[in-house]
């Protein structure tokens, strides 16, 4: 009896080939699936109450993060991968995010001027926080966009593997990427853009990066006012009170995003410092003593 060699069929090896997905895009699938799981849990937290404000932040810029890092996989593995490789295609990529940047940082000093009245070089940490804010305001509408796209791409590949009986994890994971990118919007809609709530959070991060809360100057009380030095050396000040943070209860409440009253004015002042006139008693007295010398080795006769 002679024997076969068993062969498979070849339908069932192609639906195969066309069912298998690469590891890269099973990689961001996964990263989907959690950064949902991550959002649906920190929301929950937010209504129940629970005193963690600052881990939601976390979990919540993570979410955002993981989102974006997703679609730019999935641009590159499905739609792009041949022309996103090319050396032309990263430096347009670079100039358009440069200018982007370029015009943000405009706005950001105007913001930061307009807001404390000074130069807006002496706050690089508001400044910083501020561009960042108007790059994302300049994509608010590609938001939307990106946010329509994956809502139809996943509903549609949802359908299709329905139709096929197969689990859609493509689908299920694209509509995940698209609330991810929902988060980014409403971000930027409801905290970034109004102009009000863009001037509190600047101001609450002025005052944790650039202004000092502590102070040798004696016509500052360090307790209640943080200062903001003006020149190089240190002489001329801007005061403000300090922002009396509270423990955060829900993501509303956090130091970043809890209503703050901003003056409408700032105190400037000069720094007294407790050993100032006593340095300049000292200094006289070695411009006396420098000036005894010279007469000393003037009246000195020469050999």
């Amino acid at each position: 009896m002679s024997s076969q060699p068993i062969c498979s069929n070849p339908d069932d090896s192609a639906s195969l080939k066309k069912s298998a997905v690469p590891p890269q895009e099973k990689a961001l699938q996964t990263l989907s699936w959690i950064a949902l799981a991550v959002l649906v849990l920190a929301l929950g937290i937010d209504l129940s109450g629970l005193p963690l404000a600052n881990y939601m932040v976390v979990a919540l810029t993570g979410c955002m993060i993981t989102s974006v890092y997703v679609f730019i996989g999935i641009v590159e593995l499905r739609l792009a991968a041949s022309v996103i490789n090319l050396k032309s295609n990263a430096l347009l990529w670079l100039s358009v995010a440069g200018l982007v940047i370029w015009f943000a940082h405009i706005d950001a000093v105007s913001d930061v001027n307009e807001l404390f009245g000074v130069d807006a070089s002496l706050l690089p940490v508001t400044v910083a926080a501020a561009t960042f804010m108007h790059v994302l305001m300049r994509f608010q509408f590609l938001c939307a966009a990106v946010i329509a796209v994956l809502l139809f791409l996943g509903l549609f590949t949802y359908m299709a593997a329905r139709l096929r009986k197969e689990i859609p994890r493509s689908g299920i994971s694209l509509i995940a990427n698209a609330l991810g990118f929902v988060l980014i919007l409403s971000l930027i809609y409801n905290v970034i853009e109004p102009e009000r709530r863009r001037n509190q959070i600047l101001y609450h991060i002025a005052h944790m990066g650039d202004f000092n809360y502590a102070s040798p100057c004696v016509n500052v009380d360090s307790a209640k006012d943080a200062v903001l030095y003006l020149d190089n050396s240190r002489e001329k000040i801007l005061i403000a009170h300090k922002i009396k943070e509270q423990h955060p209860t829900t993501l509303l409440t956090h130091s970043l995003l809890a209503p703050t009253l901003i003056p409408d004015h700032f105190e400037f002042f000069e720094c007294v410092y407790a050993f100032g006139a006593k340095d300049q008693k000292n200094q006289n007295g070695r411009e006396q003593a420098a000036s005894d010398n010279v007469d000393a080795a003037d009246a000195t006769p020469s050999d």
